[in-house]
């Protein structure tokens, strides 16, 4: 377990000058949650509302706002992913150069 956190530490080291991205990408897995989470509620009305009691407007209501969900998680999700990888990249890059750089030192000598 100590082994395990002396790891995590040094690897959230390299994260730390990414903490703003990092807190980005959080708020956006919540909304993403939050996005998945619309979906059975709507289910929900849609058999209370639509099928039970006949609601012909609030169908096409659900129906855009489905799809509404649909396109906007689909958008949030590509946004994420390209972050996500972007906030990988550098922090790889970083962990690199550190590399290079500890090399470079220890040929001089």
């Amino acid at each position: 377990m100590r082994k395990f956190l002396k790891k995590s530490v040094r690897i959230l080291t390299y994260a730390k000058p990414y903490w703003k991205l990092c807190a980005f990408l959080f708020f956006i897995s919540v909304i993403m949650s939050l996005l998945s989470i619309a979906s059975p509620y709507l289910i929900k009305i849609l058999i209370d509302d639509v099928f039970i009691n006949g609601d012909i407007d609030m169908l096409f209501i659900l129906m855009f706002t489905f799809l509404g969900i649909f396109i906007l998680k689909t958008f949030v999700g590509i946004y994420y992913s390209y972050k996500t990888t972007y906030l990988e990249e550098n922090i790889v890059l970083d962990v690199k150069e550190e590399l290079s750089f500890e090399d470079s030192w220890q040929e001089k000598m």
